[in-house]
């Protein structure tokens, strides 16, 4: 027996469908989202990692550039909610950059850091968040 109810149009469903993997990009490297828009979120995440590219959860991704560790506010979030996913090459220029950073800017980077150890650590599944 056919279950009573509306029929939802595949259309419907297709632009009604939130996808949650978002792409931060560093330094303006950008990915295919070919794969993003097939559904296989397992390549899409894999290619954004191999560019050297970080994830979130959030709908609108947060700008990453190395500026971020200067401002603590914008270095929080991203503490926070992106998964960071550096390639070699940009570690070694995080290397290079933090050696021009103040002691006072180190010392507060390391705190949020220590805060944040892991992304969305404290983010609780009952809050009103994106």
């Amino acid at each position: 027996m056919k279950p009573f109810g509306r029929k939802i149009h595949w259309s419907t469903k297709a632009l009604s469908n939130k996808n949650y993997i978002n792409e931060v990009s560093i330094d303006g490297k950008k990915t295919n989202r070919f794969n993003f828009r097939l559904g296989f979120y397992e390549l899409y995440i894999g290619q954004v990692m191999r560019v050297g590219n970080c994830l979130t959860l959030l709908s609108t991704p947060p700008v990453f550039s190395l500026q971020i560790f200067k401002s603590t506010n914008l270095f929080d979030d991203a503490a926070k909610y992106i998964f960071w996913t550096f390639n070699a090459t940009y570690l070694h220029t995080l290397e290079k950059y933090f050696s021009t950073l103040s002691s006072e800017e180190l010392k507060d980077t390391l705190s949020i850091l220590q805060t944040n150890p892991e992304s969305y650590v404290h983010v609780d599944g009952n809050e009103a968040d994106e």
